[in-house]
Order: structure tokens, then sequence, then C-alpha cells
């Protein structure tokens, strides 16, 4: 591993991803088996001025070892301190860098009636923690280490897997450049140049087709606005939750989305994999999907509660992102989503339905946001502006306004 890259993709989460400022605390939520890079992590943190560094770790075997041996009833329910440290830190003004690294086949052959049991108690016990968060706007950013059995996972043929695989994040998240953080800037500028573009166009309407069978009709909430490249807080404070990111993203309308969707790269959800799917969508409701692998999961996903079978975001990425160019398939949705367009499941984001009113101008309530990926080579995107007008806004899988 190149030690320099890896500082400077240890900084690069630190000062472009929760845009640490002295004196601020710090969690970084991370599995056991990448303690050294978290070590560094929270070095670099203190010596960039962290007042406090606090680490939550999750352990892969230790999961898979009570989906295995414990009865249904202790998934039933997720205990409220699992989330306290996020809070107190959010209320102490605090960030938060959340490490994924772990095995897309963690979950596999698991009973699904655990696998829902906890899906839908963990969002329950989330959800007073994502309301301080978005109370006290606290930055946080998702980042990628290589896992042993992700790496292997993507890389099956190299020599070394884990090698590759942070050759592939280095590249992926520009940590390989001379300034990472100051190329970043320059990439996030041009994103946010993007959105603003999107949002002046006054879109209603987006209509996605390609030769896989996709034919999916999306009306926008009211007067949506488009984000992406990063967020600002309201003292002003520029950050970027996802590293990487490629996606100009804004909110479908909750009962006004029709036709179906085919995704294009299977779904890494809950230790388990969906692939080979699609969803039929009628009135804004999912009312029929099926799937070559993992149709049960993507079940507990969209039965999850009233909202998780209507969509909560359309985003848009060329197909030509550096992540895709990579011919890889990262079975990890912080990559995978940064490849090529996807949709969510379930929560929109209110920030892009301003104003009141949010839910009846079409913003989506849920407890679950899922990911998935349907932007193919030949994806084509007209737009429907409020004055009836049509543009293209996607042609052969890539942006073109």
């Amino acid at each position: 591993m190149d030690r320099e890259k890896l500082i400077k993709y240890v900084d690069l989460l630190l000062h472009t991803g929760v845009a640490l400022e002295k004196g601020q605390p710090l969690i970084i939520n991370g599995n056991t088996e990448n303690y050294e890079f978290i070590q560094l992590l929270a070095q670099r943190a203190y010596v960039n001025g962290a007042s406090d560094v606090e680490v939550i770790y999750n352990d892969d075997v230790i999961s898979r070892l009570k989906y295995e041996y414990a009865d249904v009833k202790e998934f039933e329910e997720v205990p409220a301190y699992k989330v306290e440290p996020m809070i107190r830190c959010a209320q102490r003004g605090g960030a938060i860098i959340h490490v994924r690294s772990s095995d897309p086949d963690n979950l596999s052959g698991i009973d699904t009636e655990k696998i829902k049991a906890f899906t839908k108690a963990n969002a329950e016990t989330q959800a007073p923690w994502r309301k301080v968060q978005h109370e006290t706007a606290m930055r946080s950013t998702i980042a990628a280490v290589p896992g042993e059995k992700w790496a292997k996972k993507v890389f099956p043929d190299a020599e070394n897997p884990i090698e590759a695989m942070w050759d592939a994040i280095f590249s992926c998240s520009y940590a390989d450049k001379e300034d990472p953080v100051a190329y970043w800037k320059e990439h996030t500028d041009a994103i946010v140049k993007r959105c603003n573009i999107l949002t002046e166009m006054e879109l209603t309407q987006l209509h996605f087709t390609s030769s896989n069978g996709t034919d999916l009709v999306i009306e926008l909430a009211e007067d949506c606005v488009w984000g992406g490249g990063g967020n600002t807080t309201p003292a002003g404070v520029f950050y970027t939750p996802n590293i990487p990111t490629q996606e100009s993203f804004t909110c479908p309308h909750k009962h006004k989305v029709n036709g179906t969707v085919v995704a294009t790269k299977p779904l890494s959800y809950g230790g388990g994999l969906i692939d080979n799917f699609s969803i039929t969508f009628k009135d804004g409701a999912a009312v029929s999907w099926k799937a070559e692998k993992g149709e049960n999961i993507l079940a507990t996903i969209i039965e999850n509660d009233e909202g998780s079978k209507y969509l909560g975001e359309v985003a848009l990425v060329n197909f030509t992102s550096p992540i895709n160019m990579t011919g890889r398939l990262f079975y990890n949705t912080l990559y995978d989503e940064n490849a090529v367009c996807h949709l969510a499941l379930g929560n929109g984001y209110p920030f892009t339905v301003p104003g009141e009113n949010k839910e009846e101008k079409g913003l989506n309530k849920s407890k679950l946001h899922v990911d998935f990926m349907f932007g193919a080579e030949d994806t084509l995107c007209i737009g429907t502006k409020k004055d009836g007008s049509k543009v293209t806004i996607m042609k052969d899988g890539n942006i073109v306004i």
C-alpha cells in the first residue's frame, strides 16, 4: 500500500468529508477488521485539532453468529444505547465518519425473517438519531476501506486483492492526485454548478428508457431543487457526505411514478445480494417486482413500512463515471450508486422540496432509504419543463445538458 496516498485519503475524509474544525469531537464508525486504518484516522483527527475521538466498532463475524444462533425475537428490538454516542456527539457539535468494508455475502443463507425484523427495528431506533443529526446539522461522511472478503469479491483474480482494492479506492476518490483536497473542490464545484442548471430548468417530469426494458416516467415533487456534490450547513460550512460522489439528485413525486425500471447492478443489502431485478410502479407505489436472486430480501425493503414502496430519490450519474469505468462491480452501494444512475426506495431528502407542506408537494417519508442502480449504456432521459417543453437530459447513458 502506498503510505503517501493513504495519508492523503485519510486527510481527505477529515478536510473534505466532514470539514473537521479545531476543537470539534469526532465519531468513527467502522469494522474491527480495519482497526489499523481507524487508528490512523483517529491519530490524524487529533493532529488536525479534534477535541475527542470516539470509535464505534462493528464485527461481521459476530453479526453473522447472532443471525445463525439467535431467535428471531432477538432482532425485533435494537437497543437505544446503540445510537446514544452519535446523539451525544451531535449535541456537542461533533462530526461522524462511517468507514465501510463489510463482506457483501456476510448474511448469505440467513433466515430473511430475521433480516426483515432487524431492518424494521433498526430503522425505528435510528429515527431519533437521524432527527438530532438533522436538527444539529451534524456533518458526516461515508467512505470505504478494503475488507479481506470484500476485496476478494471485487478482485477475485488479483494476486493481492487488498492492494488492488486500495488502488481502486485511491483512484475513485482522487486520493492519487497531487492535491486531493484541491481536486475535490473543483470536482464538487462542477457538480453543484450542474445541479443549479437542473434546478433553473424547472423540470416537472423525467422519462427514462433503455433497451433492457426500463420505461419509467417520474413526475417530480412540486418546486423541487437538485442537490449533489456536498452540503452546506447553516453556518456556511461545506462538506461531502459521500466519498466518492458523482451524482446530481432530486425528489420524485410520491404518487406520480409509473412504469418499470430494470436494475443494471446487483444491490448488496443487509449482508445479502439482490440480482437481476426489476420493479413496476403505479401511481408512485411499487406494485410488483421480481429478482433472479434475493427476491425475498427485495420484498423486505419494499414492504418495510408504508413509505418504503415509494421512491424518495432519483439521481443522474454519467455511465462514463470513473467508478463505472473500472469495469468492476463493487457490491457496495457507496461505490455502485456513484457508477451509474440510481433510484432510492423510501425516504426523500426534505431539502430537495423547499418551503412548507413538503409531503403535499410530493415528498415521501419512510424509515428506509435504499439506493439501487439502473443506469445503462443507452439510457435516455427526456425532461419536461414547467412550460411543457421537452429537453434531452441524458443520451447514451451520459448527461448532456
